[in-house]
């Protein structure tokens, strides 16, 4: 029941914050992440793949081999580097949404520097705690994760005829 609330609630913000910025997407299209999403790990509650502990997913995982990553939207990096657990990884803010990009070989961005809708930010890796090459990609929307690919859906959805 807890999982089922979390997901109906992830879907809700997703849903709440493309509904309620319109201008964010006036002037940029939503672009995807890599040219082609095949999922590894979905979003939520899973056994760490390294830990094997019950462990809350707050992206998803897609699988790459040294492919390019791309910024869904226009947007202001936030933060670039390393860190133990994302490894090499990207925060881009898109007014009240941040995407996060992780596990990444190469970051061709800079902290502050504006960003377009697909544009080429990196390159896929095996960097931080990782079991292989993939992207891991999450979604803030006002401070909380939000499931990206029920994000892109709704997103997808509101622009079908």
């Amino acid at each position: 029941m807890k999982n089922r609330i979390k997901k109906s609630l992830s879907l809700w913000f997703a849903l709440v914050f493309l509904f309620s910025q319109p201008y964010l997407y006036a002037q940029n299209e939503l672009s995807l992440p890599l040219n082609e999403l095949k999922l590894t790990c979905a979003f939520g509650t899973r056994i760490h793949p390294i830990t094997k502990k019950p462990d809350e997913h707050k992206g998803v995982d897609l699988q790459a081999r040294n492919e390019p990553v791309y910024a869904i939207l226009t947007g202001k990096v936030l933060s670039c580097g390393y860190q133990p657990i994302l490894g090499n990884f990207i925060q881009i803010a898109h007014g009240s949404l941040v995407s996060i990009y992780g596990h990444l070989s190469i970051i061709l961005v800079k902290k502050d520097e504006a960003i377009g809708s697909g544009a080429m930010i990196a390159v896929t890796g095996n960097t931080g705690r990782s079991t292989g090459e993939h992207l891991h990609f999450s979604l803030k929307a006002n401070g909380i994760y939000i499931d990206p690919l029920k994000f892109f859906l709704a997103y997808f959805n509101s622009r079908s005829p």
